[in-house]
């Protein structure tokens, strides 16, 4: 770690990243980035803010972040895939230690009320953007031109330990899809300029995770797995579970 100076908690270190704090934690116990714990807290150091995803590819902007839940990893499996009443939800499953051992399926909530109510106000207080790519020299004044006709935001922040100036408040770039991908226009020191990108869901966490599928308890009758909501059962008793082995 660098001088004491630079130490950070996670709580400080997430903004500058455009994570939440729970997603910082699990990228700190996944190795994803260079921590130190010292009793229950994770220690950064700001000069070293650098996220290894295992080369140098950005990962899709839509993808979402892992949850810790329980003890175990959930990954998303695909995008989100419902939404009412701007709670939106996915299907997640369990990262299993063995190719051979079946994953457990989630579903996993965001309750983003309070966000489209802060954002409306232009309260919300944007972070450092997930993604960006540079803009070619024929195409600069027509990218500005279209994002000036939003609120102006003029902020500073860093992407790819570049500084940049974010001209406006980023805007939902399709809003008629479950994804919520925000977008804006942005400027650095030697003019070029850039569109930059949000996962609104990965700067919030999820308010509850509920296991749908249970992959390890089954039906010795009709032998389906433990869910949510199964089907009846083929005797009208009801199913009765028991544990894989």
């Amino acid at each position: 770690m660098s001088s004491l100076e630079n130490i950070i908690g996670v709580e400080e270190a997430a903004p500058l990243l455009g994570l939440s704090p729970g997603t910082l934690k699990n990228y700190c116990r996944e190795r994803k980035i260079q921590a130190k714990k010292i009793g229950r807290d994770w220690v950064l150091d700001k000069t070293n803010l650098l996220i290894n995803t295992g080369g140098r590819k950005m990962r899709d902007i839509r993808s979402l972040n892992n949850v810790f839940f329980n003890g175990m990893m959930l990954h998303s499996a695909a995008g989100i895939d419902s939404k009412e009443n701007n709670i939106f939800s996915c299907f997640y499953a369990n990262v299993t230690e063995s190719p051979k051992e079946s994953s457990n399926h989630f579903r996993v909530y965001w309750d983003l009320n309070g966000f489209f109510s802060d954002e409306e106000k232009q309260k919300f207080d944007w972070p450092n953007p997930h993604a960006a790519s540079l803009v070619g020299d024929d195409q600069k004044e027509n990218t500005i031109e279209y994002f000036s006709q939003y609120p102006a935001l003029n902020k500073e922040l860093t992407i790819y330990d570049r500084q940049i100036k974010v001209l406006s408040r980023p805007v939902r770039q399709s809003p008629t899809s479950f994804d919520l991908i925000y977008w804006a226009c942005a400027i650095d020191n030697q003019d070029r300029v850039y569109k930059v990108y949000w996962n609104v869901i990965n700067l919030h966490e999820p308010f509850k995770i509920e296991m749908t599928v249970d992959k390890k308890r089954y039906c010795k009758k009709c032998l389906q797995h433990w869910g949510l909501n199964n089907r009846p059962c083929v005797d009208e008793a009801g199913h009765e579970y028991v544990r894989n082995q």
